[in-house]
């Protein structure tokens, strides 16, 4: 059950959080997509939750706060947490190399580029450690790009399937990606990889136990996230959110439909990168969780200084700003574990605080949480690619600091 409160109790406006329902009311209309599910919260209470729009598009069915959405990239977060839970309990540390657990990452080599069509392989100036993994500096790819031919191997590999979770199990996954080149240093650039599920390889060997199981039991069972799994229940179908496609000549349609899902039929591949599914509030007891400085109730995930060393930057000034691909550029960003991070909120084009953490799902999903304001906002869609034309995400930020009134 939500804790809910009335705007103004939290310095919020009803007139302000108003208009975000409206807006996605007008965005609906005039760009015809699925349903947006919006989420605000201040001071540990929801001040905000709207619903516009269609579950599915066929049927018409509406969204509700109890909704079922793939949140794709939004699952990196709680694998970092995963991770830093194990490094708490001294199972790791962050300085190890990755090939201390998993041999096969001990002779990986780097591509560079010596030409327009000659590259050469040389070997790995250090090893890669975990914490090259989080931070995304390891020099692994994710297929999704074309400014290296190291995605350009990644893509060869059809790591993932055309609702964009893996087509193989971790183990498998790894062993590929072990045979693969790095496309730099280890250290020395962030590009956007499948980093993250390499960790949730290395949490599953190191645990001894599946991946999948670790975070019901360490994660989400303990802060109450019972609708947040790899699989959609077939119980639970009519809850669950189609997926849809906007082509390049700017027409939506359904890529997944629920009844016939990969999620609910055998259910996704886990992943550390992507694949989980998760009802809005669901994310909000995380997000909260970790604007609590590692606890929720009387549940204590993380040391409130470990969540302070994963919600600051630990990029060199040599890799800022970091790109996601050759064109989306973090200005005013840094990034830590997982997550993207404001160090200049003057730099960025929407309003923030310093401090201020969020990160995106593929399929316009997305978070922020305000340490300094005790600010969280969430919205939940279900329409590939990222990011959505015009920015649902842009347009629900700027009015949610608009609508700040203490």
């Amino acid at each position: 059950m939500l804790d809910t409160t009335t705007p103004e109790a939290v310095g919020l406006s009803t007139t302000g959080l108003r208009a975000i329902h409206a807006y996605c009311e007008r965005h609906l209309t005039a760009h015809h997509g699925p349903g947006i599910v919006t989420l605000v919260a201040r001071h540990g209470k929801v001040a905000h939750l709207a619903c516009t729009g269609s579950l599915s598009l066929e049927t018409g069915q509406p969204v509700q706060p109890d909704t079922i959405f793939r949140i794709y990239s939004m699952t990196k977060p709680i694998t970092c947490v995963a991770l830093l839970m194990l490094i708490e309990a001294n199972q790791m540390h962050l300085d190890e190399p990755v090939a201390r657990y998993l041999p096969s990452f001990a002779h990986l080599q780097v591509l560079l580029q010596r030409g327009p069509t000659e590259t050469i392989a040389v070997p790995l100036e250090r090893p890669i450690t975990i914490s090259d993994l989080l931070t995304h500096t390891a020099g692994l790819g994710y297929g999704l790009f074309q400014d290296s031919p190291v995605e350009n191997a990644y893509r060869a590999c059809k790591l993932l399937n055309r609702v964009l979770t893996l087509r193989r199990p971790l183990a498998d996954l790894i062993a590929q990606v072990a045979q693969l080149p790095l496309a730099h240093q280890p250290g020395q650039v962030w590009r956007y990889s499948v980093a993250h599920d390499v960790l949730a390889h290395l949490i599953a060997t190191i645990a001894d136990m599946p991946f999948a199981t670790f975070l019901a039991e360490r994660i989400f069972n303990p802060l109450g996230m019972h609708d947040t799994s790899f699989r959609v229940p077939e119980a639970q179908q009519a809850r669950f959110a189609a997926l849809y496609l906007r082509d390049q000549g700017g027409q939506v349609r359904l890529l997944d439909a629920p009844a016939t899902s990969i999620y609910i039929h055998p259910g996704a591949q886990p992943a550390g990168g992507g694949g989980l599914v998760a009802t809005i509030s669901d994310y909000l007891r995380f997000a909260q969780m970790l604007l609590n400085q590692g606890t929720l109730g009387s549940v204590r995930l993380l040391r409130r200084e470990t969540v302070a060393l994963m919600t600051r930057n630990h990029l060199p000034a040599t890799a800022l700003p970091f790109r996601l691909g050759p064109a989306w550029i973090w200005n005013g960003y840094g990034y830590g574990f997982g997550v993207a991070v404001v160090q200049n909120p003057a730099l960025p084009t929407l309003p923030s605080s310093t401090g201020t953490f969020e990160w995106a799902g593929a399929a316009n999903t997305f978070f922020w949480v305000d340490p300094s304001k005790e600010l969280i906002g969430i919205l939940m869609t279900q329409l590939l690619p990222l990011p959505a034309h015009p920015r649902l995400d842009h347009a629900f930020k700027r009015l949610v600091y608009q609508a700040i009134i203490a």
